[in-house]
């Protein structure tokens, strides 16, 4: 599978061999626990490598036999002697590995005697970045030219260009031709010896014959599609995904989707798990104890927890390798995530902490317990976060916000002087307090000016000016209650006097006004003129009177005076006469 190289390795060297150059180690990988689908990918990556590193196209052919026909015949001509090349395709062969490339053909000249003379050549070419050079050049046998530049012992390769596989880390673009060709025989012997299937017939009847004993009661002969289903094996441990129809009370079911897998159980074969359709018939594989199929499920949970890793889900993949134990490099794998895992939270945090968001910051950094810096870090956003807080709290003190800035203030506690500066702001917000309470009561709204006053508790003469609000707060409403019942507004009254409480004679007051209501047996309601009258004018006040008790006289007899005659006169039978 192609991978970019920065996912694997910063870069691949690679080497050019048969110049005495080193050639890395190969890794050392256990194809045992490859399943067929990795161990097939491996050689599609073969194949992959030889045509980007070990296939010579036409151009690069003639790039190629262009320096080494300069090459031999800058030889002969030093000599005066004129070649030819051989004029067929066929007569010509090239290899490559990577950028190391050679040529074999031959050529002829007149020789002595004027007979054609034949002779092979052996080239070896370079490519240097820019253009292919020649290095070696051997005719007959004998070498006549040897590049004047020393091969490199490695190179750096272009990343877009390194085969890696996925399942193994090979990289392959580490290995020679050669070598490539023996891991590939390597994979085809792991693929013969344990990924081939051999008892696909027994298998697929297994499954057949359980899915059709799945099926509900009543349902007619299951139908199975001909050569179309999916296989396959790993450790004798087979997967099956292929259809099933049937007919129930009626109604075809066409083509439900069946998946099994079978694995070992003794001499015999067992199905463990089993889906039909949208259902799961078994599901056994906990039960496993063959030591393949228990290869087979912790290899599928490996690959499982190796996708999370890819995907950068560290703390599910670490679980799933910890389930595994000391199956294959899982321990190694577990600490690896959790490593990353770490290193994902701590930049996490860091750029929380960038951001400005130091609580959340100082938060994620203190999870992280002793990894790395984090309570150095942890620690500088506890710092920063009280500094902005301060600031905050400044800016509310310079607005005279002084309520909120105290809070601010206190919440910080000891932090620099945040006590001195609470302390300076309650002080300050008592003194526009009382500079208000003291504008209202200069105003003579006294109620608003007590309230504010009694807020303000001990400071300074609050209280007493509290008091003095109140004074002259009952005063004015003892006056008021008192016109209500000089006026025969004897309910209202009460209430009146009874809102006062015990100021002065109020409870007395409004209890004998209760009494006066008590005593009262008729309601009399007066109707006059509408509107005003003009000199001269004249109007009848017309009164009504309604029964309030039993006691009640049946009749009412009605006395009129005026309270000013200079305004209006008004005789004894309530006509009004307009004066002035």
């Amino acid at each position: 599978m192609r991978k970019a190289v920065g996912a694997v390795l910063a870069v691949f060297l690679l080497c050019f061999c048969g110049f005495g150059a080193v050639r890395a180690e190969i890794p050392k990988t256990d194809l045992s626990l490859c399943t067929a689908e990795e161990l097939n990918q491996i050689r599609a990556d073969i194949d992959t490598e030889n045509q980007i590193h070990h296939t010579v196209n036409s151009t690069v052919e003639d790039e190629v036999l262009r320096a080494v026909k300069a090459g031999a015949e800058e030889y002969y001509q030093a000599k005066g002697i004129t070649v030819s090349w051989a004029w067929y395709d066929w007569e010509y062969s090239y290899t490559r590995d990577v950028d190391l490339l050679t040529c074999s053909t031959h050529l002829t000249y007149t020789g002595a005697g004027s007979r054609n003379r034949r002779v092979d050549v052996e080239a070896e070419v370079v490519w240097d970045g820019k253009e292919y050079r020649l290095y070696r050049l051997t005719l007959d046998g004998e070498q006549v030219f040897r590049g004047g530049f020393a091969l490199p012992d490695s190179r750096l390769v272009d990343s877009s260009l390194a085969t890696v596989n996925e399942a193994t880390g090979i990289n392959l673009s580490l290995l020679s031709p050669d070598e490539l060709k023996e891991l590939d025989k390597t994979v085809q012997r792991e693929i013969d010896a344990n990924h081939t299937p051999r008892d696909s017939g027994r298998v697929r009847d297994l499954v057949r014959k359980t899915v059709e004993a799945s099926l509900p009661e009543g349902s007619a002969a299951a139908e199975w599609p001909r050569n179309d289903d999916e296989m396959t094996c790993d450790w004798d441990c087979y997967t099956e995904t292929t259809r099933v129809s049937y007919e129930l009370d009626g109604q075809k079911h066409r083509d439900e989707r069946v998946y099994a897998e079978v694995f070992p159980d003794g001499k015999e074969y067992r199905v463990f798990y089993l889906e039909v359709g949208d259902r799961v018939v078994l599901d056994e594989r906990a039960a496993a104890e063959d030591e393949r199929a228990l290869r087979f499920l912790r290899k599928r949970t490996y690959t499982e927890a190796a996708r999370l890793l890819s995907r950068k889900r560290y703390d599910e993949a670490a679980e799933m390798f910890d389930s595994l134990g000391d199956f294959a490099d899982s321990a190694e794998k577990a600490a690896q995530c959790r490593e990353a895992s770490l290193r994902q939270r701590y930049d996490e945090a860091r750029a929380v902490m960038e951001a400005g968001e130091y609580d959340r910051a100082a938060s994620l950094f203190e999870a992280l317990g002793g990894y790395a810096d984090s309570a150095e870090k942890a620690a500088q956003c506890r710092e920063a976060a009280l500094d902005l807080r301060y600031q905050a709290a400044e800016a509310l003190r310079a607005e005279g916000s002084w309520i909120q800035a105290e809070e601010q203030f206190t919440a910080l506690g000891d932090y620099r002087d945040s006590a001195e500066k609470a302390a300076e702001c309650r002080a300050a917000f008592l003194d526009s307090e009382y500079k208000r309470a003291a504008e209202l009561m200069d105003g003579e709204r006294y109620a608003e000016a007590a309230a504010v006053f009694e807020t303000l508790g001990g400071y300074a003469d609050s209280a007493e000016r509290a008091l003095a609000c109140l004074e002259n707060v009952h005063s004015r409403d003892y006056a008021r209650a008192e016109k209500l019942s000089a006026s025969g507004r004897y309910e209202e009254a009460a209430e009146a006097f009874e809102a006062l409480g015990d100021y002065r004679d109020s409870a007395e007051r409004a209890l004998e006004n209760r009494e006066i209501m008590t005593s009262i047996d008729r309601k009399i309601t007066l109707t006059g003129p509408g509107t005003p009258l003009l000199p001269g004018g004249q109007a009848v006040l017309t009164p009504d009177v309604k029964a309030l008790s039993e006691s009640a006289p049946e009749t009412t007899a009605f006395v009129f005076a005026s309270a000013d005659p200079a305004v209006a006169r008004v005789d004894g039978d309530g006509t009004v006469t307009a004066v002035g």
